[in-house]
């Protein structure tokens, strides 16, 4: 094998399928728009952000976490 094809194998074996992406950004934003409800009704000015691999675009599979700044 050459380089090259060790490397696409390599790209294709640690990439995060579309569906899975997209399904994990779906619930990282549900669970932002909860911590921002939920820590609001106790303080003013809550924002959140997203954070880590999954913001970064740099994830890897298995994808088992999403990282959220409060």
């Amino acid at each position: 094998m050459t380089a090259k094809g060790f490397y696409r194998q390599l790209l294709g074996d640690i990439n995060v399928k579309d569906q899975e992406l997209r399904d994990a950004r779906t619930r990282r934003d549900e669970l932002r728009t909860k911590l921002e409800a939920g820590v609001g009704a106790h303080t003013r000015g809550v924002k959140t952000l997203a954070a880590g691999a999954l913001a970064a675009g740099t994830q890897i599979s298995p994808l088992n976490d999403v990282d959220v700044v409060v």
